[in-house]
Formats: C-alpha cells, sequence, structure tokens
C-alpha cells in the first residue's frame, strides 16, 4: 500500500505543476498548432501507408487547405461535417478547418445517412467532407443523397471522384491564422449511446486541449512516442485521451493504420517502431488471438491504452503478458470525462482500476440509490463535476436537463467503486440491468464470470422479454474451440459461486459480436437478432440441480 501511495503522491505532484501553469500555456488548438511548429517543426508528426509529413510541412498544408475553405465560400464559425478516413490527408483537413475558424463536427467512418442527416441538420452545416468511395461502402453516394435533402451544402471528397471536389486539389496561399477565444467551440463530437441519433456534445478549445495536453503528461508522451491510431481518429478515444493530439503535443509521430486487422497493425508496429497504441477490448481480444499464427516483432511497445468499454482484470493481465508490455487503461465519456491510469502503475493498479482524474479540480462522486455519497469500496452511480466537462448538449436542452442534477453534476449512468488511493473501478451500468422475476442484477457482473469460462474469447449478456418473468437472461457468446452449451454454462457459473438466478436462460453462439459505431457492443443488434425466436425448452433443469446442490 505504500507503494501504491508514493506512486500516486509523484504522480499528483507533477500534474499539480501542469495545472499552476495551465493560465500560461495557450489553450486554444490553433496555439499549441503553432507551438508545435515552433519547437518540432523538422520532427516527422505523420505518417500512414503513403504519405510522411514533417510537422512543418503537415501546418504548412492545413494554412493552404484553409485558404481554399475562404475561397469556397466558407465562414469562420461554419460547420463542416468531417467523416475522415485514418489517412495523413485528414489532419491536414481537420487543422486546416480550425484554422479557418469553422467548427468540424467529426463524424465516423462507420456513421450513414440516418447519422449524417442529423449531423448536417442539427449543426446547420454549410460544407460535408467524405472519403471516396470503396468496395465497402459507397461515400459519394451519401453525400449525394445528404446533398439532395442539403442543397446549399457543398460537398468534398477526400480521394479522387468524378462527382466531387477531390481535397488533394484545394491547396491555396498560406491562411493567416487568428487565433480564437479558449471558451470557444472547437469541435462537436458525437455522443456513444446505442439508442436513437447520438447527441452532438460541443467541446470547447480550453477542454479539449486541456484534456490531451494533461494526458499525454499522465501517459508519459515524448519526442520519441511512436503512437499508432488504429481506431478512428475522428472517434474521441483514439484523438485526445491522449491520442494523435497528446503525440503531436510532446513532439511524437502519428502512425495511422486504416483498420484494426492485425494484417494492418501488426506490420506496421514493426516496421515504424511503434512505441504505444489505443483499442477498446473487443480488438485487443482481436490481436491477441492473432499472436499465435502471426509471428511478427512487436518488441518496440512500451505500452497499450486500453479504453472504451468494461476490461477486466484477467484480459489486462493476459494483455500485458501477450506483447510485454505495460497496459494503461482508462474510464471516459465524450462529455468531458476522464480518468486514467499511468504506464508506470503498478499492476494492481493498472490491471484491476482505470485509474484517478485527470484535474485536481475534477469533483467526482459515487453516489447510492439514496442519492447519498458512498463510501470508499461501495458500488454507486457515478456522477461528475469538472474543469473540461461539456455545459450541455448542442441545441439539445431537453436531454441537457435530463442529464445533470440541480448542483451541476453530469450522472454518467455507470457504477463505479473508488478505491483508498482514489483509483476508480467501473462495474458495470445503472441501466444494463436485469430483472428475473423480481431479482435484479448486473448483466456486467456476469460478463466478467464467463469470460472467466475456458474456450470463451468474448461475451455479451442482455435481458429479452418474458411473459412470465418479465424478463430472461441471454448471453452472446464468441469462442475459441467446440462451443460450450447452456447446461455446462450454468454448471461453470454454479461451480464459481454465481447465484442459479443469474445464470443464462439462453444461450447464442456468435463468430463475432457487432459493435457500435465507437467500438462498445451494440446490445440492440444483439437483442433485434434473436427478436422473432422463442426461448427454446431445456430438457433438464441444471438450475434446479445446482441449486440443491448448493443447498446441501
Amino acid at each position: 500500500m505504500q507503494i501504491l501511495r508514493e506512486y500516486l503522491l509523484r504522480l499528483r505532484m507533477a500534474e499539480g505543476g501542469f495545472m499552476r501553469r495551465a493560465t500560461d500555456v495557450g489553450f486554444t488548438l490553433v496555439e499549441r498548432i503553432a507551438q508545435w511548429e515552433r519547437e518540432y517543426g523538422a520532427n516527422i508528426a505523420v505518417r500512414d501507408r503513403e504519405t510522411t509529413y514533417t510537422y512543418t510541412e503537415l501546418f504548412d498544408a492545413a494554412r493552404r487547405f484553409a485558404s481554399c475553405l475562404a475561397s469556397e465560400g466558407i465562414e469562420a464559425g461554419d460547420r463542416i461535417v468531417l467523416q475522415l478516413p485514418n489517412k495523413a490527408e485528414s489532419l491536414i483537413i481537420l487543422f486546416g478547418s480550425v484554422m479557418r475558424g469553422c467548427i468540424p463536427v467529426l463524424a465516423l467512418p462507420t456513421h450513414r445517412k440516418a447519422e449524417i442527416s442529423h449531423f448536417c441538420s442539427k449543426s446547420n452545416a454549410s460544407c460535408l467532407i467524405v472519403p471516396c468511395s470503396s468496395p465497402a461502402y459507397d461515400y459519394e453516394s451519401l453525400a449525394k443523397a445528404i446533398k439532395k435533402d442539403n442543397p446549399r451544402l457543398k460537398c468534398f471528397v477526400i480521394g479522387s471522384s468524378d462527382q466531387y471536389r477531390s481535397v488533394s486539389d484545394m491547396r491555396g496561399e498560406l491562411w493567416q491564422v487568428t487565433a480564437p477565444h479558449s471558451s470557444s467551440i472547437l469541435f462537436l463530437l458525437p455522443s456513444g449511446g446505442t439508442t436513437g441519433l447520438p447527441k452532438l456534445i460541443p467541446r470547447s478549445n480550453f477542454s479539449y486541449v486541456y484534456n490531451f495536453v494533461e494526458a499525454a503528461s499522465r501517459s508519459l508522451f515524448s519526442e520519441k512516442t511512436k503512437y499508432l491510431a488504429a481506431l478512428s481518429i475522428c472517434h474521441n478515444l483514439p484523438l485526445a485521451c491522449p491520442g494523435a493530439l497528446g503525440a503531436l503535443e510532446k513532439g511524437g509521430t502519428v502512425i495511422l493504420a486504416e483498420s484494426v486487422s492485425p494484417d494492418e497493425v501488426f506490420p506496421l508496429i514493426s516496421s515504424a517502431k511503434v512505441t504505444t497504441t489505443t483499442a477498446v477490448p473487443s480488438a485487443v481480444n482481436l490481436w491477441m488471438n492473432a499472436l499465435d499464427w502471426y509471428p511478427v516483432d512487436l518488441s518496440s511497445l512500451e505500452s497499450i491504452h486500453v479504453g472504451g468499454a468494461r476490461f477486466t482484470a484477467k484480459d489486462a493481465e493476459r494483455l500485458s503478458a501477450a506483447f510485454s508490455c505495460a497496459v494503461q487503461q482508462s474510464y471516459g465519456m465524450t462529455e468531458g470525462i476522464l480518468t486514467l491510469t499511468s504506464p508506470e502503475a503498478p499492476e494492481e493498479i493498472a490491471f484491476t482500476t482505470q485509474g484517478f482524474p485527470l484535474s485536481e479540480n475534477d469533483r467526482p462522486l459515487i453516489i447510492g440509490q439514496d442519492g447519498q455519497p458512498c463510501a470508499d469500496g461501495e458500488e454507486g452511480e457515478l456522477i461528475w463535476k469538472g474543469p473540461y466537462l461539456m455545459s450541455g448538449y448542442y441545441e439539445d436542452e431537453y436531454s441537457t436537463l435530463r442529464s445533470f442534477d440541480s448542483e451541476g453534476f453530469y450522472h454518467t449512468g455507470d457504477l463505479a467503486v473508488r478505491d483508498p488511493c482514489g483509483n476508480f473501478k467501473i462495474t458495470g451500468r445503472l441501466k444494463n440491468t436485469i430483472n428475473r422475476g423480481g431479482e435484479t442484477f448486473s448483466a456486467e457482473d456476469v460478463e466478467a464470470s464467463l469470460r472467466e469460462m475456458p474456450g470463451i474469447v468474448d461475451v455479451a449478456v442482455c435481458g429479452i422479454p418474458d411473459q412470465a418473468l418479465g424478463e430472461k437472461t441471454c448471453a452472446f457468446i464468441v469462442c475459441s474451440g467446440d462451443a460450450p452449451n447452456l447446461e455446462s454454462i450454468r454448471e461453470f457459473l454454479n461451480n464459481i459461486g454465481i447465484a442459479p438466478f443469474k445464470h443464462p436462460d439462453r444461450v447464442e453462439i456468435r463468430e463475432l459480436l457487432p459493435l457500435t459505431p465507437i467500438g462498445k457492443i451494440d446490445l440492440n443488434a444483439l437483442k433485434t437478432s434473436i427478436a422473432s425466436q422463442p426461448f427454446k425448452k431445456i430438457s433438464s433443469n441444471p438450475l434446479r440441480r445446482a441449486s440443491r446442490r448448493t443447498e446441501n
């Protein structure tokens, strides 16, 4: 315990120094870019499979793109919906848009017409930029459909196109950049919910810059950092937690992969000598399984940052051993919440917690069902106040009022426990509970138990409507080797002491679990996939046998 306290004290003292310097640092992205160019101009800033840019080359190209936006009639303050691939050119577009004074609305490559149309109309966007069409998806037809509904919308394409002007050809004179006020909106980011259309989250220059600057320090980034962005750089996690912007903040190099596939990621790690990367749990599970059949030198990796969804201590330990590197965990919300461990954290912190808040001015609380603060070690809902928390959803007063209480705390809807050293462990979702015949329990607890079963690679558990019990439990399982049946799963859970009412009533085997655009398991898609399929009657009831054995 003394080692843990000393570690946390050193870390907080270092970060406190940064907090005291906060007012002395330019807290707009435009000011940070100017400083990066002054300090790191000749360093390699970004590379993809085809292109490499130094800091000076990258920002010169961004200024020229800003000039072209102006010549196209795009004004300062205009919203631009950006659906960017993981290409070096995408950073030119992102930075050039900000230099012009525009507000990028960051869409993900997996967003489709419903989401893109919603972003354009909600933000009253004047411009849409999409990738050129590929075998995977026809983005140009998407742009055409969106423009039909928004005739004044200007559309450009990344790559070559017969229908729209390519941004590759848009290079004007060097734009004279003026820094906005730090309180002005930098980005509009989509929320990560799994129901309905995403809400738009306004993040100010101050809040977003503070986020990646502080996170880069916590993550020990430096000029030697070679950061691999395999997730979409329009995703908040690989963009700024600390992500690509954090790497640039410290003078490092951003390497862009076009997918999380081991065929794409592993050769890049080996050839570029990648030191760190970010992934969601489903991606790291894919990578760990691929190591068995993909011999490649990955020894340059110093740390892997895992976030975006719950990651068990067992998986963290397995990941660290598989790649011989540190595991860094985080918990965050695009709304402006972030906890983070350090790559130097002792294993008992790194494997079992998601760290502690970035700012000493953050005010996280864990509250019970009575609304009162929980003691350390007690589970409750995590609520939050902080210096980089959004003030509300973009032009959505209803959602804002539902999310904040009368004291200004944002209610995350996540269940958490805080340890005596101030580290947080996310244990589940308030809303992802199952009420089976009056017995209410966390689906995440069942998932965590099932991940302990040999042969299970990934799992999602959810409640399915049932006329008699209200809800029954369905487990969607990805496995290696022979698939377990319902009886063997119940037998396993009983043997490790899981109450019978928590045992699955149904098991569905899947090759992969569907993901939302931000990399979370899409429970709605899973529920829909079996909505019309009745529960199968079980010939024998291992629940009863298990109960008798337990009672005896």
